[in-house]
C-alpha cells in the first residue's frame, strides 16, 4: 500500500474511531461524570491497545519499535501532554458554550497542515491543497452552531483560553507525534503514549478524589470509547508513520465530530444545523476526492 493511500486510510480511521468514542462518551456521561467516563473509557482503551501492541511487537526489533530509551521518554512526555490537551478542553467547555469554543479547537488540523506544507516540506498539489482547504472549512462548519458568530466576538467567549491553548498544544502534540512514530512500530508507540496518559487521568481522578464507580448497565458505551479510542489512535499513528502526508492525516481524523453528530441524529433525535450539515457534505466530497487522487 502506498504511503498516500496509508495516511488517508489512517485518518479516516481517526475521523471515525473519535467519532463513535465521542458519541459513546455522550450516552456515557448522562449516567456518571464525565471524568470517570474518561478513565473507564481510557482504561478499557489502553487494554485493547496492548493488546493489540502484543501482536505487533515482532515485526520489529529492539529500538525500532519505539526509538529506545529517549523515544520512550518522549511517548511517556506525549502522553502526559495529550492528557493536559484533553483536560484544558473540559475545563474550556464546562466554563462556556461549546458552539463558538469547538471551531477554535478543530482550528488545530489547519495549524498542522499550514506548518507541514509551508514550513517542514510536505509534498502537494494544487489541486490537493485546494480539497485540503474546503476540508478545513468543513471541520470548522461541523462544530459550528446556526446563529452564532464563527470568528466575531469569540476570543470574548467564556473559555476561550483554556480551549485556545488546547488547540495550540493539540497541534504542536500531533506535530511531534508525527515525527515520534515514524520509522517504528506505530501499534507499540500508540499503547506507550496511550498508557501514560490514561496513567495521567486516573492521578488526576485521585487527586480530585472523583467517584470511579461504574453504574449499572454502563458497560456498553464505555466498550464503545475504548474501542473508538483504541481505533482512532492506532489509525492515525499507522497514517502519521507513513511519514509523507501529516496534512491529510490530521484534516481526517480532525473532521471526528461528522460520525459523532450523524450518530446523534439517528440514535439521540439530535437536529443537524444548516452549517453542520454543509460541513458533513464539505468532509465527505472532500473526503473522497482525496481518497480518489
Amino acid at each position: 500500500m502506498s504511503p498516500y493511500l496509508t495516511a488517508v486510510l489512517g485518518g479516516l480511521l481517526g475521523m471515525f474511531g473519535w467519532g463513535f468514542a465521542d458519541f459513546c462518551a455522550k450516552v456515557a456521561v448522562n449516567a456518571m461524570e464525565e471524568l470517570t467516563a474518561l478513565v473507564w473509557g481510557h482504561l478499557l482503551a489502553t487494554a485493547v491497545l496492548l493488546v493489540a501492541a502484543a501482536f505487533a511487537w515482532n515485526t520489529t526489533a529492539g529500538s525500532g519499535r519505539t526509538g529506545g530509551t529517549s523515544g520512550l521518554a518522549a511517548l511517556v512526555g506525549l502522553g502526559v501532554l495529550q492528557g493536559i490537551i484533553y483536560m484544558l478542553l473540559y475545563r474550556g467547555f464546562g466554563q462556556g458554550d461549546v458552539a463558538p469554543l469547538s471551531p477554535v479547537f478543530a482550528s488545530f488540523s489547519g495549524v498542522v497542515a499550514v506548518v507541514s506544507i509551508l514550513f517542514l516540506g510536505e509534498h502537494t498539489t494544487p489541486l490537493r491543497t485546494a480539497v485540503l482547504i474546503l476540508l478545513f472549512a468543513g471541520v470548522l462548519l461541523l462544530g459550528a452552531s446556526d446563529g452564532v458568530p464563527l470568528i466575531r466576538g469569540v476570543g470574548r467567549a467564556a473559555g476561550f483560553r483554556p480551549v485556545a491553548l488546547a488547540a495550540v498544544l493539540a497541534a504542536a502534540w500531533t506535530l511531534c507525534w508525527s515525527h515520534v512514530v515514524d520509522g517504528h512500530n506505530t501499534l507499540v508507540c500508540a499503547a506507550v503514549m496511550y498508557a501514560a496518559m490514561t496513567s495521567f487521568f486516573v492521578g488526576v481522578a485521585a487527586i480530585k478524589d472523583v467517584p470511579l464507580r461504574v453504574p449499572p448497565h454502563s458497560g456498553l458505551p464505555l466498550a464503545g470509547i475504548a474501542l473508538g479510542e483504541a481505533a482512532a489512535y492506532a489509525g492515525i499513528s499507522w497514517g502519521y508513520g507513513a511519514g509523507t502526508s501529516v496534512s491529510i492525516v490530521a484534516l481526517l481524523s480532525g473532521a471526528f465530530s461528522l460520525p459523532t453528530i450523524a450518530l446523534a441524529a439517528a440514535f439521540l433525535r439530535e437536529r443537524l444545523g444548516h452549517r453542520a450539515l454543509l460541513g458533513a457534505v464539505l468532509v465527505v466530497a472532500c473526503s473522497a476526492a482525496l481518497a480518489i487522487q
